[in-house]
């Protein structure tokens, strides 16, 4: 659903994907310097580790499964203390949201009309 997502806003005309990234705790302004005190110092993701993260993906470097050969599609990087995992997406829920998703796919819909127009 990312990759559809990305593609879907950026009007199918880009090769561009919007990544997601899901970090662990990060200590922000969200709490009060008291209330994160109270978490164990060792949970905290540090910034660096999720700056990391998003210059991977901004450069290209991830791929699937550890692969130098297949780009990331579809995954979200979950961040979490000094790791960094890629999570598949999940099945839809039913045949009406994979219907509605397959819809937007704006990818889907370009390589449609370009072998429509190679015919």
């Amino acid at each position: 659903m990312i990759d559809i997502l990305g593609s879907h806003l950026l009007g199918g005309t880009s090769d561009a994907a919007i990544k997601a990234i899901c970090p662990g705790t990060v200590r922000t302004n969200l709490l009060t310097e008291t209330q994160w005190d109270n978490f164990p110092p060792e949970y905290f993701t540090p910034l660096g580790k999720i700056v990391e993260v998003v210059l991977m993906l901004v450069n290209g470097d991830a791929k699937q499964g550890g692969s130098t050969d297949a780009p990331l599609y579809g995954q979200a990087v979950e961040v979490n203390c000094d790791k960094y995992y890629f999570r598949t997406q999940h099945e839809y829920c039913d045949e009406k949201m994979a219907a509605l998703m397959g819809a937007t796919d704006a990818r889907w819909k370009h390589e449609e009309k370009a072998a429509k127009a190679t015919s």
